[in-house]
């Protein structure tokens, strides 16, 4: 593993890549920033692994793909997502502040309920 690819910079890019957003801007807000202060200071010094851990963790993507640079090509990493609705929404969500986020999050998770009910409810009376 090259030295080189460890630099604050290029940590900061796969994050941003990763995630699918292309500024600081969003990459803060995304995760819970209300500046790019912070993402600033890893500049001069490192990115924490916890930041790293949480891109992972929302991304798909190994710690190691992250922190190292061993990022799969455009195609490959597009297939990860599995979907472009997937990218288009981590991208608006990082436009949002952290209440709307929460909010958003809220709301999916109550949505998939209701679906996973109505789907259960469905097989019950298809099976009785």
């Amino acid at each position: 593993m090259s030295t080189e690819n460890l630099s604050s910079d290029k940590i900061i890019f796969r994050l941003r890549k990763a995630v699918g957003v292309d500024n600081d801007v969003k990459l803060a807000k995304l995760l819970g920033y209300k500046s790019t202060g912070t993402i600033s200071q890893w500049r001069t010094g490192n990115v924490p692994d916890g930041v790293i851990s949480k891109i992972s963790q929302i991304s798909g993507k190994s710690f190691d793909e992250l922190k190292y640079g061993n990022l799969p090509t455009v195609q490959e990493s597009n297939t990860n997502y599995g979907s472009p609705y997937i990218r288009q929404v981590m991208t608006m969500m990082a436009d949002m502040d952290e209440e709307m986020q929460k909010d958003i999050c809220l709301s999916v998770e109550k949505e998939k309920l209701l679906r996973d009910l109505l789907r259960q409810k469905e097989s019950k009376e298809k099976a009785g």
